[in-house]
């Protein structure tokens, strides 16, 4: 049985996934998820796996059963694979493999004069947010370990320079789904109210990206406006015009 996150003791609580997932893969799923496209958005149910490995896999359809099974057949294409990974356009080091489409950080991120400077993305703001993203994904001994931890370093120090002056994390590896680790909930009471405080927009979309990284692109913005909605209503404040031009109703 895998690691199934915290808040389906809740929330689409019904649906029991696959024992066939490795014990140490932590799994998600909604019965209404909406996905940002470039060109248009839709409505689905999804299944996400975070295999303790590595990478990412997403499952759509219908209904949750459906979107597990969509999940699960990419998951047994990528294990079956003898992956030949490329950027396809990413600079962050993610890659996705040419034969079987599967989506992992390979390879070391390409730096550009001046990026320290750069506006933040939406995926680090999303990163700042969770907290986990700065912790490293792999424990010490790790092959990918030190490369790991250097990008992660570097990200710190990037949210740093632009005001957001998060804490040292901490040595252990916190799961992706882990909202309630003291230093996930100290990071996300930070990053929201700089965010909020000092009137941050949300991040452009991505110029010139493919679709993949489009709809990361899209899943993290979707996940920085739900947090910022639901850190004003715990803290009894307006929401920002940024968030109710998203639809978001004020406090």
């Amino acid at each position: 049985m895998p690691i199934i996150a915290s808040q389906h003791s809740w929330k689409d609580k019904d649906h029991k996934p696959l024992t066939s997932w490795p014990e140490d893969c932590t799994v998600q799923w909604g019965g209404r998820g909406v996905v940002i496209g470039k060109e248009k958005s839709y409505g689905t149910a999804f299944f996400e796996a975070f295999p303790a490995d590595g990478g990412f896999i997403r499952g759509e359809g219908e209904t949750i059963t459906l979107a597990e099974a969509d999940a699960f057949a990419k998951y047994e294409r990528k294990m079956a694979c003898d992956h030949r990974w490329a950027r396809k356009g990413y600079t962050n080091g993610g890659c996705i493999c040419r034969r079987c489409g599967a989506f992992e950080t390979r390879m070391h991120p390409i730096l550009k004069l001046g990026s320290w400077r750069a506006p933040l993305s939406d995926f680090e703001l999303e990163s700042a947010l969770e907290g986990w993203g700065l912790t490293s994904s792999y424990p010490p001994g790790h092959p990918r370990h030190a490369e790991d931890k250097k990008y992660r370093r570097r990200l710190l120090l990037r949210l740093r320079l632009n005001g957001i002056r998060l804490p040292e994390p901490p040595d252990e590896k916190i799961s992706m789904l882990d909202r309630e680790h003291p230093y996930v909930k100290k990071c996300r009471d930070i990053t929201c109210r700089f965010m909020i405080e000092k009137g941050t927009e949300m991040p452009s979309e991505p110029e010139d990206a493919g679709a993949m990284e489009t709809f990361f692109s899209g899943m993290s913005r979707s996940s920085i406006r739900w947090a910022l909605r639901e850190w004003c209503d715990e803290n009894k404040i307006e929401h920002p015009d940024f968030l109710k031009d998203q639809g978001s109703k004020a406090s």
